[in-house]
């Protein structure tokens, strides 16, 4: 049967870069991948590397083992007998995710380096983060930076964004904010979904550019679209409030309904609002309760804090009232100064008899 790599692999922008796959091929019209499995392990034969790294990537669950032992066994010759730099960074890849072999981050961060000095930008990239994050090597920020500004300078979009990372981790406040935002705009002109959402922000809050919400909402549809969650939520906040685009409740709690599904915390929470005041939505308080506790165990408080607020009117039923003191201990935890207005104080005990 035919192997839809669309939705079969790992997004990259949702993995670490060390031990990320290819992105997949085109779809076809109807939106099934070009080539199947089999497909793939006749290109991986002919030393095409793409193909064997996404096979790979598919791992044992989609792809026999004895294919996959071959696809591995093409990239590790190509790597250390003939030192095809591309062959290298698949193998890189591999070794730092140490799944179907056992781990070498040392190892992976050489063969990236290597790769990266004979012109192979996209293992500069892998080599760039493995010292910012200290994967393998102890960090370098320094070292980092050059190997990231030389693949962002031969257009590897996620270099951008990763050198922009950088430079706001380096200075903090003190960046040179239309510095990164230049850079993140690069890698959105280069597809990245994180960084167009990134973009998007930047021109939602007008701190570094002008606002210009109806800027944002191509940006945020376009990186929602490459299934970035977050941008989903963004999306959403933009017809809820009607900035940049038409307000719309409805479009709204769909793409709030999108981000949640793909466990963002705050695409379940928004979601849950518009269910429990029934905007955009059927409203229901048991349906909100569900998003809120979905919210709150992702570990975003302030969910937590709401959901605390239903069982404390009894929304939730009269036996679960009692769980709203530990919701608002829990929020009030992580910073959420309402839920810390909310508790009880413990009761005094009575001063001891003279």
């Amino acid at each position: 049967s035919r192997v839809v790599l669309a939705t079969a692999l790992v997004a990259v922008v949702s993995t670490p870069l060390m031990g990320a796959p290819p992105s997949p091929p085109p779809a076809t019209e109807d939106g099934s991948a070009p080539f199947s499995a089999e497909d793939l392990a006749v290109q991986c034969r002919l030393h095409i590397l793409d193909a064997c790294a996404v096979l790979v990537s598919l791992g044992p669950e989609r792809v026999e083992r004895r294919v996959i032992s071959e696809a591995l066994a093409v990239l590790g010759r190509d790597c250390e007998e003939r030192h095809v730099p591309r062959a290298c960074l698949y193998e890189g890849r591999i070794l730092a995710k140490g799944e179907l072999v056992p781990a070498n981050r040392q190892r992976a961060v050489d063969l990236f380096e290597e790769s990266c000095a004979a012109g192979c930008w996209e293992a500069c990239l892998d080599a760039g983060y493995a010292w910012r994050k200290g994967l393998g090597v102890q960090a370098d920020p320094r070292l980092a930076k050059r190997l990231l500004e030389m693949a962002c300078a031969h257009d590897v979009p996620m270099g951008c964004r990763e050198l922009a990372v950088l430079l706001r981790e380096q200075a903090g406040d003190d960046a040179d904010a239309a510095a990164v935002h230049g850079l993140l705009v690069k890698a959105c002109d280069g597809d990245d979904p994180v960084a167009c959402w990134a973009v998007g922000l930047d021109l939602l809050e007008g701190k570094v550019v002008p606002a210009a919400p109806e800027r944002s909402a191509p940006l945020f549809e376009r990186a929602c679209g490459r299934g970035l969650a977050a941008a989903c939520r963004s999306l959403g906040y933009l017809y809820e409030k009607g900035r940049g685009v038409v307000a719309d409740a409805k479009r709204a709690a769909e793409l709030y309904e999108t981000a949640c599904d793909a466990d963002d915390a705050g695409g379940c929470r928004n979601l849950g609002l518009a269910r429990e005041a029934g905007r955009g939505v059927e409203q229901s308080v048991e349906e909100a309760a569900r998003l809120y506790e979905k919210a709150c165990g992702l570990h975003l408080a302030v969910a937590c804090y709401n959901l605390g607020k239903l069982a404390q009117r009894g929304a939730l039923g009269e036996e679960r009232v009692r769980w709203a003191q530990g919701l608002f201990d829990t929020a009030c935890l992580d910073g959420v100064k309402a839920a810390c207005a909310e508790l009880t104080p413990p009761a005094e005990k009575p001063s001891p008899a003279p």
